[in-house]
């Protein structure tokens, strides 16, 4: 008879410290069912039945690293799952990765004891976490030059499991790491490639892409498609955002406390960069040329709401809010009389995608908005089109229907801030001095949604245009002064 869980909710019993003091558990009631045969007197056929019963269920909520690290495997040896993930992606507030390899080698060496058959389960469990540790965090092991995390780890398996496969992989990255550090040119961070050239984020001084050595002759705001604008974005967005490394976004990395975020979070770093840039670019635009009348200025202002509606189809909320940031910017808004030529139905259009972001009662228009859609195919947003002249031409708008297929880019602020709340409201540490994981129970939750959007950004099927690059890398950023 195996009994096995089925979906009911958890009851919570009590909660107890170990006599160490070393560990503090929530024990939780747990409904278990469980199927049972029996004969019946007539024929002694047997009929099955379901059968239920409790169980108390110790869920670790405060410890030290030692047993945090037990808590990664059940009695019998196997590996809790849920936990395991919870742990991996949280525990460098607590934790070095190095020291992590070294305390779950020294685990499996300390397994090998006189039960063989329960020993061989927990280190074959071990085993198993390190690989879905490689699998999932690679960038923990990439510390160039020495790499004392991929050492440690190779040394390990070198002297334990020289034949297995998990060997082999390690071997095989160190091997890869070590090649492109070799042969690294250098380039910053948070670039990201464009085309068959690279663009940087950060500033934005590489020349346009070219091809066969050449370079793309200048390149006009008004000579790009609405449609093309709204999808080179989502393209870079899209990329930028599955690259992300979600622990980079833990409060505890992100907020005041590191100093040094560009390089301690690299990912994030990048992503925000993208986002500035495109609200600089939406100010350069419109600013650029200081002899334009209003009236055609005006025009420039329609197109960046425009290229924002066919963001918002394209479910790309991260350059709609850029845009919508950069059209409220101070020296957009301040405008009066520049906003007074914009057509009225873009106006309503305009009112329509801001309201999304509205800071009222914690966003929640935005946070209803990605829950309906975000792992959706299809965006329930439909086209609008305005009578303007020039900017609502039809041939901006030919598209073919299969492209409303798409994936999801949330903007990452949201994210950050939730994060960042769960780090001032929850402290690392207990008064004793156990490291608090009820906290990264709760940060993880964040992080499982944006590894989801992760997945539904990769949805996006979108080619490089080498002429949109062009003209993006070549957009100048004016200063505080001139704005």
């Amino acid at each position: 008879m195996n009994p096995a869980e089925n979906n009911s909710s958890l009851q919570f019993l009590k909660e107890f410290e170990t006599p160490e003091h070393d560990a503090v558990y929530n024990v939780y009631l747990k409904k278990l069912s469980y199927n049972a045969s029996r004969a019946t007197k007539s024929d002694d056929i047997g009929v099955a039945s379901v059968n239920f019963k409790t169980k108390e269920l110790k869920v670790i909520k405060a410890g030290t690293l030692d047993r945090l690290l037990d808590s990664l495997f059940l009695e019998g040896g196997e590996i809790d799952g849920t936990y395991v993930r919870i742990f991996l992606a949280t525990f460098r507030s607590f934790c070095t990765p190095k020291t992590l390899t070294e305390k779950l080698a020294q685990m499996y060496e300390d397994y090998d004891g006189s039960e063989k058959a329960r020993s061989a389960t927990f280190q074959q469990s071990i085993i198993s976490v390190l690989s879905i540790w490689l699998d999932l965090y690679l960038q923990d092991f990439n510390e160039p030059p020495s790499y004392p995390c991929l050492q440690a780890l190779r040394s390990f398996l070198k002297k334990n499991l020289p034949n297995s496969d998990l060997f082999n992989r390690v071997q095989h990255r160190f091997s890869k790491f070590c090649t492109d550090d070799d042969s690294d040119d250098g380039v910053c961070v948070d670039s990201v490639d464009c085309a068959d050239g690279r663009y940087v984020v950060h500033g934005r001084t590489l020349p346009s892409p070219s091809k066969h050595g050449e370079l793309i002759e200048s390149v006009e705001f008004s000579q790009l498609n609405i449609r093309t604008i709204a999808e080179q974005l989502t393209r870079i967005d899209a990329d930028l955002f599955i690259k992300l490394e979600a622990h980079q976004c833990l409060g505890s990395t992100w907020n005041q406390r590191s100093k040094d975020k560009a390089n301690e979070c690299p990912t994030v770093a990048a992503t925000i960069s993208m986002f500035n840039s495109v609200i600089f670019t939406v100010i350069s635009t419109i600013l650029k040329d200081i002899d334009l009348k209003a009236s055609k200025r005006a025009r420039v202002i329609e197109k960046w709401i425009y290229i924002a509606q066919e963001l918002r189809i394209l479910k790309n909320f991260s350059s709609l809010r850029a845009i919508i940031s950069g059209l409220q910017s101070s020296p957009i808004f301040r405008l009066k009389k520049l906003w007074a030529h914009v057509n009225k139905e873009m106006m309503e259009i305009y009112t329509d995608l801001a309201q999304i972001f509205s800071l009222e009662s914690n966003q929640i228009a935005s946070r209803e908005l990605l829950m309906k859609e975000g792992t959706a195919k299809v965006s329930t947003q439909t086209r609008r089109k305005s009578k303007t002249n020039g900017v609502s031409d039809a041939a901006m708008y030919r598209y073919d229907q299969s492209s409303l297929c798409c994936g999801t880019v949330p903007y990452l602020g949201t994210f950050l801030s939730d994060l960042t709340m769960v780090d001032s409201a929850f402290s690392d540490y207990t008064d004793s001095g156990l490291v608090n994981f009820e906290k990264h129970r709760k940060e993880f939750e964040i992080v499982a949604q944006i590894n989801l959007f992760q997945s539904a950004a990769k949805m996006y099927q979108v080619e490089p245009h080498r002429r949109f690059c062009a003209w993006f890398n070549s957009m100048r950023v004016y200063t505080e002064d001139e704005r």
